[in-house]
């Protein structure tokens, strides 16, 4: 019938697997008789015939098509899982339409292979015939034909054995073809290194599933054949897609597991836009991803590939029984850490720095990678946690079969169980770690109780080593043999040691037997099989022997009587361990329990004898049944024993794990062993040896370096030295001289210093700072400079240094512990801490030398010399800087430095900053987490920091940190690409306890707490409060601790958040569910809390706090957490508590991603962290901290604010005014009457609003961008409203200053029209009379005279004018002299309570009619009448009138040298002097006349009438010289010259005429002259703009800069009178110094910057002309008769000089009386005649000089950058002191100074009347000074301005006369220097011009060098990071010599 059964199984069912569901076939067998069998046949094809409703010769049919090939797949596809390109099919189905882009969707939905080749199948089944074999098709054009051919076999080896027998294991030996992926890239530079990375298939699928790709597009790029192609045909496409696309591209190319490429595209990006593209380094070549082909697989299914797990099998799965596999396979080993990623880390080894970096990518649901793995769990391990071995469980995230398990078939499958052993893992990290690292490793080991390494095979030489230098800092606490508690180290421990072998391989696990020896629960020691991953292969252990020590608790239940020595061999003993390593175990091991099974026993007992035989005492335990007394077995045993003992050298007992044939019960086995051994080890001959002493001779090489075996030699010479100085106990008086005598004192004074308010004592105790200070040679031991010598000679040999260190902090304890052991129980009391019994505990007032007090004497030294500025030769000492640099490689490398010396309460601040300087420049510009704990003492601080960050700050009971200690951990961020972390370092602050008792009782405590409470809650972004338990007392203690400390912080900064956070750490809570019972115990805390806020306000005397949240955010709900006790079990096994690690490092991701979190916090740089520590320490030092705090970062985020405003508002102001200028220019040009001009200037004003509008919401955007992105963005956040006011106000300024030149160009512009309009109207008048003189003068056929010629034309023109033009002149133009009349409204109005005098002072000079009769000013005293009436004396300074008249002359000379500036300053304006600017000036006049009497207010006053005298005198010669100036303004601007200049146009002409020149040369000389005149008037107005930008880049750029240089030049002009001139008058003087310094840069020979700008704008606009004219030459090109059209097409044609057309007027009309021009020769004539031009107007600007009175068009560009420059115009009201805002300011910024000067500068005295006062201001707000009304201006008494009730006042109540100022209070600003050597250095000229007397000058003053002065003053005005300081001091090119009038120098440097 042609029936097909293949058809028939596909439609009742087969047992092949469907797609989805098993479908079962139930099989009915009916046995038929030999006759019947026939018959049977017909009708059993029948029923199938029937039930398959299929009729005779059904043929093949599409759904039996789609079965077979559904069959085929389905039993094909599974092995082509790791060989199909499905990326490849997918793209070919739906590009050839067999797939919509909803089925390429659902089938990439899938994330798992199989699930996705599920849907692959399913829908190529949808689709039919025509899908399966268009997948055939796919497969063959993808270059994987192979796996075609294959399925056609497969097919019909389907067909032909009905699909039961087909073979597909024929699959796993094809070899696939070179897989030739089409690769692409995005960008032209970097495609061609991507050609060999690139797997675009995939990118596509995405990019079509996400529909940024078409299925046209996606054809479009498939079809190219050349890869080239298609790569250039995919970049079009993403190209047209625009940034979304990219966007796609680079997330696809991350989820298809090429985030290395995504990588480096956004790298190139980066380095696209810093070089444009043109240095970028494409090389992508280094590529992680591309050089070696990791498991991409997770930690829950850490598997081998396909392939190894086939090579391994074998070893797999052959022997189950006992263990996991041992051996060594160096080959698999070498894969393994491939695996792992440490194949470099072997070789280079991991420091310590590495090994605790934090890695912010950790997260509980994250599935790990392979080498995630080593580094996870060395943080794990380093934190404490026990299980650190159990990587699986390092992720939460299980992955879920879909599949159901447990049926008969699935148990039979081969399991997966070639995962990594944790063992493995564990020896490969250790050797991958370095020697310091692995030392901390081991006692990480010893607290978690687990094994530690002690003789293993390395991996790189394969031979065994014997871990010794880890040991070596291992100490171990144990009871003597009278039952004292000892520690010993690990190496120096008499103990008994224990060997545990296998023999063969046994089903019985040695290493669970000895844990179950150590302890009978709670003991993991040692690795086994039962542990997780426990029966992974081992391929590293074989050999391998781990250790462990057991001491003996005193009073505690031990069944051994000595401590014990465990070392268990891992691996079998007659084959993995090398003859070195049995010798030296069977040498010095007292008892060997050896294992063995029975079927080991029976095949080997020979070899088992001898191996016994090796051993002194051996505990043969056998694993097998035993069997009947008289059996195989006892024979076998007995034997045994019998020849043994025969050898009577080997002491042997036999237990065995069974019970004649049952197994013994495991805890019996336990007990038993441990009973067996226990009494072996009784026996005489086994004495209790240290490790030390039982080694020394093995043959094994020790994993100590030579380099080691020197650093020891090194200390042992150290050590030797301090034994020649004393005992040990003496070594912390002796050895470390400075810091128990010298620091302890100078602690004292420093903050005596700070707290000093008595000025007379203050230089007593800088004196007394000095001396100790001052070190001789003997301060410093020579043990000390031996070490410090020792690190300067190595300090290239890091790991030598490190040796050095360790061995020195070995030998210390190691002397330390011999010396304390004769008394240790009064010194040891016992505690139930683990760190107390790992640990001496370490008391901080300890006598003995610690390697900590080492370094602290070497900072303290470097402090003293640092800050006495010594040579450290004199002393002995190394350089300190080299010293400095080794100390930050250490802090860097993750060592501690010790900030605070808590001994002595002493920071060294200078040491400090020049080591997290050096720290800071090998980080570089990372930002820092600060998290600082605070507790009270003993309450498990530094164990918490300990077991978060995985670190060792010392731990114990008692006092064991004292003062402040810091560390920083480097933060990872692998494979975080979806944010940028704020921060990149973590840096931890460990601080000493508060409520020690050792001080509870001393009268400081509080206030010690309080300070060192407040020092580190500033410091850190993050404080923990840690509390032992929930001790109410201890909580009440803390809490109010922890107020004192926010609360000050807080009020030290009132204008801003201090975005900190607080926690409360609550630990040894052993209900771990109390978080959710304890509710009303939070209320209760926050009750406690507020409590301790209300009282630490009123300690601090501050009302209306009441509430802790009023001082800082809390949310007792998140910020309170709970840790159970941090230890579990007993001693001596008790380990550190697993649910302690794990919540601990809960805890440290929680704050690290809350911090994360704050969007508005800002973290700060290493650097910052410096600043903001100091600042800290200042204000904790001084006595008041609140009042006493200053924020430096808030000060440099100020600056930086200041300097970006300026930026941003310069670059406005520059695109304004030249957006402005040109539009106006060119806009007035095309007016051609003077109604459009007025329309034109009022749509100019409305399109200046609008730029400006544009302009100031791009500067608001910038700046928006500025304070959200910016480092100090949380600080800068608090003056953006002010910052946004000042654009607003800047803005309306600007217009405001640009409205007068738009005044000023209309008006001009109406003269223009004006005059145009004359011309045209009496031009023919005009050229009649001209041709009437012509024919007069023509016909005499004479030579023309030219003089007579000009004569004549002179009188028509006068004629002309008068009859002709003078009516239109006057009535178009009249201008009124009121100059004077502006004066006299003005003077009267400001002094309008005064009238009268002014009237007198007046009438001297006829009301201002009367010239004065001089020049200038300056020199003019004599001439103002005032004489020794017109002054009030205020102090009696002398008895001689001559003197105080002499002052008052010099004060007014002072006033009429800076109005003689003002005046020139106003009459440079090209532009006539009005009403405003008169006002302006005379309102300056009376300032500097108010000025001048505030200024001199402590010796003389000039009464009203002496003012009124100088205002009149200056009003009168200022009038002159302002009508002088408006009428040279007239003669340049007016109507008048512009008829002058129309004159000459008509001279020209006439001249012309008479001559009979031709037409076109007429029109020449026409064009040039109004080109040029045009071309004058346009320059003028441009080069003032240009001035002004042209000096804002040369002059300094803000007031900081300004000042210093200011004070530079003073200090080598060495002139007494113009430093006082900057003292009396800072701004005049800077005004004064910025024109004599713009003067320079504009005229100076050198420099010709007016004259350059001249000839570049020249150059620009006749450029412009010129290409203008070649332009109009080439349209027309011949003769012309379009005179008037190729005017217009020239004009249109200009660009940068648009020129009104009426100016050509004259030559347009000359050339109409030709009938056609040839305009390329006319324009040649001109363009040859350009130059004349540009060399003529050159030569004015040229003859223009710094003699010369230069004019301004416009504003004065001297006077707007002055105002730019220097912003506030506030000065201090005490010294003088100019504000250093450079910008003005509301009130809610306060006025600051970056220094105050000492007050005898500006003519204080002291309280004799006699001495100059020489207090500063910073110094006077401190303490109680007084000084009367007119010190505060009469700020009390300002109506009166006479002396109030009082009379005298105390500086520190300032704010309430100034209260927008901010003086900071400080005893010794080193600012100040500079001032003080200047009042040395001028003393003499200071008694003469104040008259009094210098007596009071402190000695310490006198020392002052002008190098160190002037260093500290650049110091002071330079910001920014230390290198941008020292850029800035390089810049200034401050090294000069002062030459001295006595002769003197002195270099600076």
């Amino acid at each position: 019938m042609g029936v097909d059964i293949a058809t028939y199984r596909g439609r009742i069912g087969t047992f092949s697997h469907h797609v989805g569901r098993d479908v079962i076939t139930v099989v009915c067998i009916v046995n038929f008789s030999q006759l019947l069998k026939g018959i049977g046949c017909v009708a059993f094809i029948g029923i199938l015939l029937i039930i398959a409703g299929i009729e005779q010769n059904p043929g093949p049919k599409e759904e039996e098509e789609r079965s077979i090939h559904k069959n085929v797949l389905t039993k094909v596809l599974p092995t082509f899982t790791e060989k199909l390109n499905l990326e490849k099919i997918l793209l070919s189905l739906v590009t050839k339409g067999i797939f919509s882009i909803d089925q390429l969707q659902d089938i990439t939905k899938e994330q798992a292979i199989s699930d996705r080749m599920c849907a692959f199948v399913s829908e190529i089944n949808e689709n039919g015939a025509e899908a399966y074999t268009v997948f055939k098709t796919a497969l063959k054009e993808s270059d994987q034909g192979y796996l075609a051919d294959y399925i056609e076999e497969v097919e019909k080896e389907f067909t032909s054995t009905d699909g039961d027998e087909v073979n597909v294991s024929t699959i796993e030996s094809l070899t696939p073809k070179e897989d030739e992926s089409i690769f692409t890239s995005v960008l032209t530079k970097v495609l061609p290194t991507f050609i060999e990375k690139l797997n675009l298939d995939s990118i596509l699928i995405s990019l079509v599933t996400k529909g940024i790709l078409s299925t046209d597009q996606l054809k479009d790029i498939t079809e190219k054949e050349q890869i080239p192609d298609r790569m250039r045909a995919f970049v079009s496409e993403i190209s047209k897609n625009g940034a979304e696309a990219y966007n796609v591209l680079k997330t696809a190319l991350k989820k298809s597991g090429q985030e290395d490429l995504a990588n480096f595209l956004e790298e190139a990006e980066n380095e696209f836009a810093s070089t444009d593209g043109d240095g970028m380094n494409s090389n992508v070549s280094n590529l992680s991803a591309t050089e070696s082909v990791l498991l991409q697989v997770s930690a829950n299914r850490l598997t081998s590939t396909a392939d190894q797990v086939q090579k391994s099998s074998d070893t797999c799965y052959k022997d189950t029984k006992g263990d996991s596999t041992v051996s060594w396979n160096a080959d698999e080993v070498k894969r393994i850490l491939n695996v792992l990623g440490l194949t470099e880390q072997i070789k280079t080894k991991i420091p310590i720095s590495e090994a605790i970096q934090m890695d912010l990518s950790d997260d509980e649901s994250k599935t790990y990678e392979y080498n995630d793995i080593p580094f996870m769990f060395l943080q794990r391990l380093l934190s404490g946690n026990s299980d650190a071995m159990d990587y699986e469980s390092y992720s939460t995230r299980k992955e879920i079969n879909s599949k159901s398990k447990g049926s008969v078939f699935d148990m039979y499958q081969p399991q997966e169980n070639c995962k990594i052993s944790p063992l493995d893992l564990f020896l490969l990290v250790f050797q991958c770690c370095d020697p310091m690292l692995k030392q901390l490793l081991v006692q990480k080991l010893y607290i978690c109780k687990l094994a530690l390494p002690f003789i293993y095979r390395d991996f790189l030489s394969t031979n065994f080593v014997m871990s010794v230098w880890p040991l070596r800092s291992l100490v171990i606490e144990t009871s003597d043999v009278v039952g004292k508690m000892v520690e010993l180290e690990i190496l120096d421990l008499p103990s008994n040691v224990i060997s545990f072998i296998r023999f063969g391989r046994p089903d019985f696990s040695k290493s669970k037997l000895i844990n179950g020896i150590l302890c009978d629960k709670w003991c993991e020691t040692f690795f086994h099989k039962d542990r997780p991953l426990g029966m992974s292969t081992r391929y590293c252990t074989a050999g391998y022997v781990e250790m462990f020590v057991l001491p003996v608790i005193s009073g505690g239940k031990s069944n051994f009587k000595q401590p014990i020595l465990l070392l268990n061999l891992r691996g079998d003993v007659k084959t993995d361990f090398k003859e070195p390593v049995c010798d030296i175990v069977s040498r010095e091991s007292d008892v060997t329990a050896i294992i063995v099974d029975s079927d080991t026993f029976d095949e080997n007992s020979t070899l088992l004898e001898e191996t016994v035989k090796r051993f002194s005492t051996v505990l043969l335990i056998f694993n097998g049944p035993l069997g009947q007394s008289n059996g195989k077995t006892y024979r076998m045993l007995q034997k045994f024993e019998l020849n043994i003992k025969n050898c009577n050298k080997t002491t042997v007992r036999i237990m065995s794990t069974y019970s004649e044939i049952n197994a013994k019960n495991f805890n019996d086995i336990i007990t038993e062993t441990r009973e067996r051994i226990s009494e072996l080890l009784l026996s005489d001959w086994i004495v209790p040896q240290s490790l030390q002493d039982r080694f020394r001779a093995s043959t094994i090489e020790t994993d100590e370096s030579e380099c080691c075996k020197e650093a020891r030699k090194s200390a042992d010479t150290i050590i030797e030295l301090m034994d020649e100085i004393s005992l040990p106990d003496k070594w912390t008086e002796l050895v470390t001289p400075v810091q128990n005598k010298k620091s302890k004192v100078l602690g004292d004074l420093v903050k005596e210093s700070y707290r000093n308010k008595d000025s007379g004592s203050s230089d007593v105790i800088r004196t007394r700072m000095s001396e100790v200070r001052n070190l001789e040679e003997y301060d410093i031991t020579s043990s000390i400079k031996s070490f410090c010598h020792c690190l300067i000679e190595h300090q290239n040999n890091l790991s030598y240094i490190h040796y050095l260190l360790r061995w020195v902090k070995i030998l210390l304890e190691r002397r330390k512990r011999t010396c304390v052991r004769k008394d240790v129980n009064s010194s040891l009391p016992c505690s139930d801490d683990e760190s107390d019994r790992t640990n001496l505990p370490k008391n901080a007032d300890s006598p003995y030398l610690e390697i900590d007090h080492i370094f602290r004497e070497i900072g303290h030294i470097a402090d003293f010399t640092i800050c006495s500025k010594s040579d450290h030769k004199n002393i002995g000492f190394p350089p300190i800087p080299a010293l400095a640099k080794i100390v930050a490689t250490f802090v860097a490398g993750g060592y501690t430095l010790e900030l605070l010396d808590g001994n002595n309460f002493y920071l060294p601040t200078e040491w400090i900053k020049l080591v997290l300087t050096h720290v800071h420049d090998l980080i570089g510009e990372q930002k820092v987490l600060t998290l600082s704990v605070l507790g009270v003492q003993s309450s498990g601080k530094s164990t918490l920091l300990n077991t978060m960050f995985g670190l060792k700050f010392p731990t114990g009971s008692g006092r064991c940190t004292k003062g402040i200690q810091m560390q920083i951990i480097p933060v990872r961020q692998k494979g975080i690409t979806d944010r940028k972390h704020p921060f990149e370092y973590v840096l931890l602050i460990d601080t000493e306890g508060v409520r020690a008792p050792e001080l509870v009782d001393t009268h400081a405590c509080y206030r010690r707490d309080n300070e060192i409470s407040t020092f580190i809650t500033g410091i850190g972004d993050i404080t923990l409060l840690n509390v032992m338990g929930e001790n109410s007392s201890e909580m009440r203690d803390i809490l109010q601790i922890l107020a004192h400390a926010f609360l000050r912080l807080k009020l030290a900064n009132k204008r801003s958040d201090i975005h900190k956070s607080c926690f409360f750490i609550h630990q040894n809570v052993s209900d771990m569910q109390v978080c959710v019972k304890m509710e009303q115990g939070l209320l209760q805390s926050v009750k406690t809390l507020d409590k301790a806020t209300e009282e630490a306000a009123s300690f601090e005397r501050i009302s209306g706090i009441t509430r802790f949240s009023q001082v800082i955010e809390f949310v007792p709900t998140s910020h309170v957490w709970y840790l159970p006790n941090a230890w579990q079990g007993h001693p001596p096994v008790a380990r550190v508590n697993q649910k302690y690690c794990e919540k601990c490092v809960e805890l440290k991701y929680h704050l690290v991603n809350k911090s994360i979190d704050m969007q508005h916090k800002s973290f700060l740089t290493l650097e910052d962290t410096i600043v903001h520590m100091n600042d800290l320490w200042k204000g904790v030092l001084a006595e008041n901290f609140v009042f006493s705090f200053r924020n430096s970062i808030e000060k440099k985020a100020n600056i930086l604010l200041e300097q970006k405003l300026k930026k941003e508002l310069w670059s406005l102001e520059r695109t304004f005014d030249e957006l402005i200028f040109q539009k106006a220019q060119n806009s007035f040009t095309q007016c051609d009457n003077v109604s459009s001009v007025m329309k034109r200037k009022a749509e100019l004003i409305s399109e200046m609003t609008h730029s400006i509008t544009n302009l100031k919401s791009k500067t608001l955007e910038n700046m928006e961008k500025f304070f959200n992105e910016h480092d100090y963005k949380d600080i800068m956040i608090n003056w953006k409203e002010h910052t946004i006011k000042h654009i607003h106000t800047f803005c309306l300024d600007v217009v405001d200053n640009s409205k007068p030149d738009i005044h000023r160009l209309s008006t001009n512009r109406e003269i223009d029209i004006i005059v145009s309009t004359l011309r045209i109207k009496h031009e023919e008048d005009l050229r009649r009379k001209s041709m009437e003189l012509q024919k007069e003068l023509i016909p005499t056929g004479k030579d023309i005279d030219i003089e007579k010629a000009n004569q004549r034309f002179e009188q028509i023109w006068t004629t002309f004018v008068e009859k002709s033009m003078s009516a239109d002149i006057f009535s178009s133009y009249e201008s009124e002299d009121s100059l004077n009349k502006f004066f006299l409204e003005c003077l009267k109005e400001i002094y309008k309570g005064h009238i009268t005098i002014l009237e007198l002072s007046l009438s001297n000079y006829s009301f201002l009619e009367k010239s004065p009769g001089i020049d200038m000013l300056s020199g003019s005293f004599e001439k103002t009448g005032i004489d020794i009436n017109d002054i009030n004396l205020v102090s009696e300074i002398s008895n001689q009138e001559d003197t105080k008249f002499s002052r008052a002359k010099e004060a007014v000379e002072s006033i009429f040298h800076d109005v003689d500036l003002i005046i020139k300053q106003v009459c440079q304006g090209k532009q006539e002097i009005t009403y405003r600017d008169v006002r302006q000036f005379l309102n300056k006049v009376d300032n500097l006349m108010t000025n001048a009497n505030r200024r001199n207010n402590t010796s003389f006053t000039f009464t009203i009438k002496g003012i009124l005298k100088v205002v009149a005198h200056v009003s009168c010669f200022s009038c002159f010289r302002f009508k002088e100036a408006n009428t040279l303004y007239q003669q340049s601007q007016s109507l008048k010259v512009r008829i002058e200049m129309y004159k000459e146009i008509e001279r020209e002409r006439f001249l012309a005429y008479l001559m009979e020149r031709k037409s076109e040369d007429t029109a020449v000389c026409l064009m040039l002259h109004a080109i040029k005149e045009n071309l004058r008037v346009i320059l003028n107005r441009k080069i003032s703009m240009m001035v002004k930008f042209e000096l804002y880049d040369k002059l300094p750029s803000w007031k900081y800069a300004l000042i210093l240089n200011m004070l530079t030049e003073l200090l080598i002009e060495d002139s007494f009178n113009s430093f006082m001139r900057y003292i009396l008058r800072p701004k005049d003087y800077a005004e004064a110094w910025i024109q004599q310094k713009a003067d320079h840069i504009l005229f100076s020979e050198d420099s010709r910057m007016y004259e350059k700008i001249a000839e570049t704008e020249i150059v620009i606009y006749l450029d412009d002309i010129e290409k203008s004219l070649f332009e109009s030459s080439k349209f027309f090109s011949g003769d012309t008769s379009s005179i008037k059209q190729w005017f217009e097409h020239f004009i249109s044609l200009l660009t940068t000089l648009k020129l009104p057309k009426e100016c050509f007027y004259d030559a347009e009309k000359e050339l109409e009386r030709i009938d056609r021009l040839n305009v390329p020769e006319f324009t040649d004539k001109i363009i040859g005649k350009l130059q004349s031009i540009s060399a003529s107007l050159l030569n004015e600007f040229k003859a223009t000089n710094e003699l010369t009175k230069v004019t301004w068009s416009g504003s004065n560009p001297i006077n707007d950058i002055l105002d730019n420059l220097w912003g506030c115009p506030e000065a201090c009201l005490f010294c003088g002191e100019p504000c250093i805002r450079g910008y003005t300011h509301n009130v809610e910024q306060s006025h600051s100074c970056v220094q105050h000067r000492p007050l005898g500068l500006c003519g204080v005295f002291d309280d004799t009347k006699e001495t100059l006062f020489l207090g500063a201001c910073h110094f006077n707000v401190m303490g109680d000074a007084e000084a009367p009304c007119n010190i505060f201006d009469f700020k009390c008494n300002p109506e009166k301005r006479i002396p109030c009730e009082e009379g005298w006042h105390r500086f520190k109540d300032y704010k309430a006369f100034v209260s927008d100022w901010d003086i900071e209070p400080e005893s010794c600003l080193n600012s100040e220097e500079f001032w003080r050597w200047f009042i040395c250095r001028y003393e003499k000229d200071l008694c003469k011009y104040y008259g009094a007397k210098m007596t009071n000058i402190p000695k310490s003053w006198k020392d002052i060098k002008v190098g160190s002065a002037f260093l500290l003053l650049q110091l002071a005005y330079c910001t920014g990071s230390l290198k941008s300081i020292e850029s800035q001091l390089q810049a200034l090119n401050t090294c000069v010599t002062f030459t001295f009038p006595d002769n003197s120098k002195e270099t600076c440097l």
